[in-house]
């Protein structure tokens, strides 16, 4: 079973948009979660996750993964 979230969202975004006025012709959306972990996070090959990337907010690092959503 596929999930139909991205569509839903769209649908709401569509919706929302049409009530203001406002033209949709479509787009990406990206979900971003920030987790704590060590900055030495490494796999069984002592390499890192090509999917996690370093992020700043503050002061503070993270790592992050990006979902994409379409």
């Amino acid at each position: 079973m596929e999930n139909k979230i991205g569509k839903k969202l769209f649908n709401a975004l569509k919706a929302a948009f049409d009530e203001a006025g406002l033209i949709y012709r479509g787009g990406t959306i990206v979900d971003v979660s920030l987790i704590a972990a060590p900055s030495s996070t490494k796999n069984e090959k002592k390499e890192r996750n090509p999917k996690m990337h370093q992020v700043k907010k503050g002061n503070q690092w993270y790592f992050g993964m990006s979902i994409l959503t379409t």
